[in-house]
């Protein structure tokens, strides 16, 4: 039950079932009014789910939910294309025995591609941690 890494993102949804996640509206606030960075088009947007497809480079967390900052990220890689940003419901702690479903912490992920990023391959809805559901929420692909 060691804690897991976090990022510093400090808002946490008052309730902690996933569901609750998925509705939030503090969340969805952040991720509806996210401004389109230069150079950038929106692809999708308030997806609970990120993308799945070929040409994945890698993924970093975030302080804030600020695709700007994603941007000078893809921008800085040669074989960046496009990336997708999102909210991801994870465990605070590792689930194992004697904490297998703990309290949930808020995430921020951006993950990039060498491909431009597409709305029919977000379909990556999250998974189980032992007894801890990750969902995701606020996904938005530029």
């Amino acid at each position: 039950c060691s804690p897991m890494p976090n990022f510093g993102y400090t808002y946490t949804p008052t309730n902690p079932a996933p569901s609750a996640f998925l509705k939030d509206s503090t969340l969805r606030s952040q991720y509806m009014s996210a401004s389109v960075p230069a150079n950038y088009t929106w692809r999708f947007a308030g997806f609970y789910a990120s993308v799945s497809q070929a040409g994945y480079l890698f993924y970093t967390e975030l302080s804030s939910y600020n695709p700007a900052q994603c941007a000078a990220i893809c921008d800085a890689n040669a074989n960046c294309k496009g990336f997708n940003i999102y909210f991801e419901r994870t465990p605070k702690l590792v689930p194992a025995e004697g904490c297998m479903s703990p309290a949930p912490q808020v995430d921020v992920k951006c993950a990039f591609y060498s491909t431009v990023v597409s709305e029919a391959n977000a379909v990556n809805v999250g998974s189980w941690r032992a007894g801890f559901n990750v969902v995701i929420t606020g996904g938005n692909g530029y």
